[in-house]
């Protein structure tokens, strides 16, 4: 796989979009994965921008209730 990382002045939609683009253009078909300061409430317009992935450890970690939250990502995920 592919992850995008970025600084927080790079972690803006149009730079994951940008980069899956020009990784496509060359080829290049393994998964992609965005790695950034995310959370559940901007998982939507991440995947929009063409990964496949999106790595939310942070968020999960400092969620007051991490189980509870994994399974609200997961549903907004899968439904």
């Amino acid at each position: 796989y592919v992850s995008i990382i970025s600084s927080k002045e790079e972690n803006n939609l149009s730079h994951y979009a940008k980069i899956v683009d020009e990784v496509r253009t060359v080829g290049v078909e393994l998964p992609i994965v965005a790695v950034g300061e995310f959370s559940i409430e901007n998982i939507e317009a991440v995947m929009n921008t063409g990964v496949n992935g999106i790595a939310l450890s942070e968020s999960i970690t400092n969620a007051e209730n991490p189980t509870e939250y994994t399974k609200s990502i997961l549903s907004k995920l899968y439904n």
